[in-house]
């Protein structure tokens, strides 16, 4: 859902900010390339790390990068950088964000296979392909909602509307904030070293 909600807010907040069209789609496109490169590292991180650590890290990347994308383009919007350097920070949150920001899904995918069965990870895999794809639908849900109550209601005074295309990835910082605390405090770690494995199993291959 992070990333759907980015993925029609950067068209609303381009637009205000004077982007092209080609520039809006290069940095929607750049993301997504980042997504693609560092998705596998943290696959592979997990693998070692384990899998809470890198969902935290996940996390936490969301988080900053995101307030720090509303805050460059809150500055953008008064007219506080000018367009060059505008255009590198907004290019620099979005990295930070997709870099990452990736670590979410490899960690979270990982942790249901580790605490499905052989005979229920089918169905383990295909529920969370499922909230998955609820997200992904959801965030341009919440972002044409945002944008109905700016258009269309007196909640919102009209000189704010540039502001509010804002309001979509702020909840969603407070959802992973929420999410956040959630995995940290109440979320066990579900990956066990191959090593530690061995170990409570009594199998220990140096041993004669």
């Amino acid at each position: 859902m992070g990333q759907s909600v980015y993925w029609q807010t950067m068209p609303l907040i381009g637009r205000e900010l004077g982007f092209s069209v080609k520039l809006i789609t290069s940095l929607v496109s750049f993301s997504a390339l980042m997504f693609l490169i560092f998705t596998p590292f943290w696959g592979r991180l997990s693998d070692q790390k384990g899998r809470k650590f890198v969902l935290l890290i996940g996390l936490i990347g969301y988080i900053a990068s995101t307030l720090l994308f509303c805050w460059i383009s809150y500055l953008g919007l008064i007219g506080y950088f000018a367009s060059t350097s505008l255009i590198f920070l907004i290019l620099l949150a979005r990295v930070i964000n997709s870099a990452l920001g990736a670590g979410m899904r490899p960690a979270t995918g990982a942790s249901v296979a580790d605490v499905t069965t052989e005979e229920n990870r089918s169905a383990g895999m295909g529920q969370f392909g499922a909230a998955n794809n609820v997200g992904t639908i959801l965030g341009p849900v919440l972002v044409a909602f945002i944008a109905y109550l700016l258009a269309n209601t007196t909640i919102f005074p009209t000189s704010f509307e540039p502001y509010g295309r804002l309001i979509p990835l702020l909840i969603m910082s407070v959802l992973m904030l929420l999410a956040l605390g959630f995995v940290y405090f109440y979320l066990p770690e579900s990956f066990e070293k191959q090593e530690e494995a061995d170990q409570s199993s009594g199998f220990n291959l140096d041993k004669k």
